[in-house]
C-alpha cells in the first residue's frame, strides 16, 4: 500500500481554515486521497478544534444516522422512488440520503453521474432497481422514452401536461428536490466568500448553487455579500 505524502504547507493552511466548520467526512472532499483518520491525525499535530456549532451538527447528524440505520436505510417517497442512506456521497441529501436507482448505476459505471444524465426504469416499475432493469440516458430522451407506444387524444395529453406543470411548479414536489436552509448556506459562504466551498459542502453543482439563491430569495444578499 502506498504511503500517503506528507501534508503541504498549503494542505495546513486549508486545515487550519476549515477543520472547525466541517466534519472530518466533509473534509474529505477538500483534501482528496486523505483519509477520515489522517485529516484527524494532522489536525491534532496542529493542535486544531472543531467549534461548538459544528461538534452539536455533528452530533445531531450522528443521532439522525443511528435512528435511519434502524429503518433499514431506505424508503420510498410519494412518488414511488426508493431512497437509499449513502452518508457522504456528493448527491445524498442533508440527512445522507439519494435515489438507489442513480447510485446502482453509478456504482456499475464505476463514476459519479452528471446532474443532467438520467436513469430510465425500463419495466416503469420505480423500485426495481435492478441494474438490468436501469438504462442511463438524458431528460428530453427520458420523456419520450415514457410516451412511446402510448394512445392518447389530444385533450388528454393536454391534461397530462397540465398537472405535470402543476406538480412540479413546486420545486418540492421533484423526486431529486434538496431542502436547503438559507441560514446554513449563507454562513459557509459569508465564512469562506466561495461558492466551490459552498457546493462542496453541500454536494451540488455551482448551477443548483445559483439556482437556490433565486428559490430562496437569496440573490440580493449573495450580491451584496461578495
Amino acid at each position: 500500500m502506498t504511503k500517503n505524502p506528507n501534508w503541504t504547507s498549503k494542505e495546513d493552511g486549508l486545515l487550519n481554515e476549515t477543520y472547525p466548520h466541517f466534519s472530518n467526512i466533509e473534509l474529505m472532499q477538500f483534501f482528496p486521497g486523505r483519509t477520515n483518520i489522517g485529516i484527524q491525525k494532522r489536525a491534532l499535530r496542529l493542535n486544531l478544534s472543531k467549534s461548538e456549532l459544528t461538534l452539536k451538527r455533528i452530533r445531531e447528524k450522528s443521532v439522525k444516522a443511528a435512528i435511519e440505520a434502524c429503518k433499514k436505510g431506505k424508503y420510498k417517497t410519494v412518488a414511488g422512488y426508493v431512497l437509499i442512506h449513502a452518508p457522504g456521497h456528493l448527491s445524498a441529501s442533508k440527512k445522507g440520503y439519494m435515489l438507489e436507482h442513480r447510485l446502482v448505476m453509478e456504482k456499475h459505471l464505476g463514476r459519479y453521474l452528471m446532474p443532467k444524465e438520467i436513469v430510465h426504469h425500463i419495466n416503469g416499475i420505480k423500485d426495481d432497481n435492478r441494474i438490468e432493469n436501469l438504462e442511463l440516458t438524458t431528460s428530453g430522451i427520458h420523456t419520450t422514452q415514457h410516451h412511446i407506444g402510448a394512445k392518447r387524444s389530444s385533450e388528454t395529453k393536454a391534461k397530462i401536461s397540465q398537472k405535470a406543470k402543476q406538480r412540479l411548479a413546486d420545486k418540492r414536489n421533484h423526486p431529486e428536490y434538496r431542502a436547503i436552509d438559507p441560514a446554513e448556506l449563507k454562513g459557509i459562504f459569508q465564512r469562506f466568500k466561495s461558492v466551490k466551498t459552498v457546493c462542496r459542502y453541500f454536494g451540488f453543482t455551482g448551477r443548483t448553487f445559483y439556482n437556490k439563491l433565486d428559490e430562496l430569495g437569496l440573490r440580493e444578499w449573495y450580491a451584496n455579500a461578495q
